[in-house]
């Protein structure tokens, strides 16, 4: 083994280390820019058209909640000595202040450093309340080992935490062996970079059980068609396109649904294979969950109540399109709606057409559309018993008696705290349990840190009455079935969540 020598040649740049990231695509505001991953050639492509100025992360919920990857490929005439030091400098003009992110880079499918940036400036600079920019610098050594001949795939991930704003990205080496070429000169290559699980398991309208899994991909090459095999079976098909490319496959699951199951995926063209993977896909530790689709019904708050009227009108009316379109599908599969509460149905029976009234009273009397007990999303803190008793167990009784449907559960969103007077309430009404989705973040004290996702039996004062009990995280934010539910589901596979 040799020396190593500090790599102080620039092999290549993308921007300027200026504190500026005016040459990037987007620059200075256009968030909509920034690509889930963006790619870049060395050689080819230009900052203003390739590179997005800002990256965001699994925190941003308005980028769709997920890790974001960026690639860049750079090609190599030769194979470098092995041993030898490569800087990869990272400039940025800015970092989210209260989370700032965490970076994975990984060079040709390999992880070679993961890093926890620093607060930055966050929104101050961002939104011109600061001017002066501070900007953070990070250095990853890179051994020359993990360099190939020819196609160079290097990824910097978001995979947890914030966005961030870039200023440039440099790759140093320490001597002249290091030549670059142009991509296309290297011939067609084709890499599986990452395989991902998404940590949970789909039953198709064959009763058999399968995983999805996404596959991360660089290529090199003129555009072709390709098919993806798993053990020998087609999985699914794809256009390659030059760069970096994200495809989801669902791939079959046999025997118990434990363990690791293992394979082989070939991607394939014209019967020739151009990369193959042993993949291992982790079965995931919960086996059931139950999605609660429904509509939140603020009375005033954000519309007039008589847009509100209509919205939820509409939202009944294309639930039981949903239903009745899935009635012969699975059990599971088919689509369940909850208007939240009681105010909803009151009005769409007063105001919808004869036809419309019986297919609503249908879907209720066969499971399709459930209702609830609460007429609104009350503020029990502020009813008198009265108010109390008619938005809990006189509208609940009225529903029963219309539809012939028990009801025994309670559900509300978005509102702080609850009386408790409204457990005896709920007994007396013979209401069993109750769904609660309080507030994220603001009013509610301790409530998610003590009682989120943990059931429990609210007694009442007397002692008299219980009702099981259930609050959630949010009442909103799984609206997001691609993202947001399977990084909820992520964090239960990954903790000490004792239901499966």
């Amino acid at each position: 083994m040799g020396t190593m020598v500090y790599a102080d040649e620039l092999l290549w740049t993308i921007g300027t280390p200026d504190k500026s990231d005016a040459e990037f695509l987007g620059a200075p505001n256009e968030y909509t820019r920034c690509p889930r991953m963006a790619q870049y050639v060395i050689g080819e492509s230009v900052p203003q058209r390739d590179w997005p100025f800002m990256q965001l992360g699994p925190a941003d919920a308005w980028g769709g909640a997920c890790a974001h990857t960026n690639q860049i490929i750079f090609s190599l005439k030769e194979k470098p000595a092995e041993n030898q030091e490569c800087r990869l400098v990272l400039h940025f003009k800015n970092v989210h202040k209260e989370v700032p992110p965490m970076l994975e880079l990984r060079l040709n499918g390999q992880v070679a450093q993961t890093l926890q940036l620093k607060s930055g400036q966050g929104d101050a600079l961002a939104q011109g309340r600061v001017k002066e920019v501070i900007g953070q610098k990070e250095e990853v050594l890179i051994n020359s080992s993990l360099l190939n001949q020819g196609e160079n795939f290097l990824q910097i991930a978001d995979i947890n935490g914030s966005w961030i704003y870039y200023d440039a990205i440099q790759f140093f080496v320490p001597n002249s062996d290091f030549v670059l070429t142009i991509p296309n000169d290297t011939g067609e290559s084709l890499k599986i970079l990452k395989v991902s699980s998404t940590g949970v398991l789909l039953r198709g309208s064959d009763r058999e059980v399968y995983a999805p899994v996404e596959l991360m991909l660089g290529y090199v090459g003129k555009p072709q068609s390709v098919e993806f095999l798993f053990n020998g079976s087609k999985v699914g098909e794809s256009d390659l396109i030059l760069g970096g490319q994200m495809i989801e496959l669902i791939l079959p699951v046999k025997g118990k649904l434990s363990g690791t199951k293992k394979g082989t995926l070939r991607i394939c063209a014209k019967g020739e294979t151009l990369a193959k993977s042993q993949i291992s896909v982790d079965m995931p530790k919960l086996k059931q969950f139950y999605l609660f689709p429904h509509s939140h019904v603020d009375i005033g708050y954000t519309h007039r109540q008589s847009d509100v009227v209509e919205i939820q009108e509409d939202n009944m009316n294309v639930a039981i399109g949903l239903a009745e379109a899935s009635k012969d599908a699975p059990p599971e599969a088919r689509f369940k709606w909850n208007p939240e509460s009681l105010w909803v149905t009151d009005h769409y029976l007063a105001e919808e057409s004869n036809i419309n009234k019986e297919r609503f009273l249908e879907a209720v009397r066969n499971g399709s559309v459930s209702l609830d007990a609460l007429y609104g999303n009350l503020l029990t803190g502020l009813c008198r018993p009265e108010e109390l008793y008619r938005g809990v167990g006189y509208f609940s009784q009225w529903a029963q008696d219309l539809t012939g449907v028990p009801i025994q559960s309670a559900a509300i969103c978005d509102v702080p705290g609850y009386t408790w007077g409204t457990m005896a309430m709920m007994g007396q009404a013979e209401i069993k349990y109750f769904a609660i989705a309080p507030n994220y973040s603001d009013r509610i004290g301790s409530v998610h840190a003590v009682w989120n996702d943990k059931p429990f039996y609210w007694v009442s004062q007397s002692g008299q009455e219980k009702v099981l009990c259930w609050i959630t995280a949010h009442y909103w934010k799984h609206g997001d079935l691609e993202q947001e539910v399977l990084n909820h589901l992520k964090t239960r596979q990954t903790s000490d969540y004792p239901y499966d």
